[in-house]
């Protein structure tokens, strides 16, 4: 994730925050389930999906 892409999320709500942190984490069960039944080509998406996961977390926590 580049940083100018790090800024604008800082600037998100904790609504915003956490909607996204949901819709990614249902992004990673259904990676999860393409890569279970061979549908998945790129599986560094499964990396970038967990480091999105751990950056809405973190900022939630700071918010809150």
């Amino acid at each position: 994730m580049k940083p100018k892409d790090k800024t604008s999320l800082h600037q998100q709500t904790l609504k915003q925050l956490q909607a996204n942190l949901a819709k990614t984490q249902k992004d990673l069960v259904d990676l999860r389930l393409k890569l279970k039944t061979n549908q998945l080509k790129d599986t560094s998406q499964l990396k970038k999906a967990r480091h999105q996961i751990a950056i809405f977390k973190t900022l939630i926590h700071k918010k809150s």
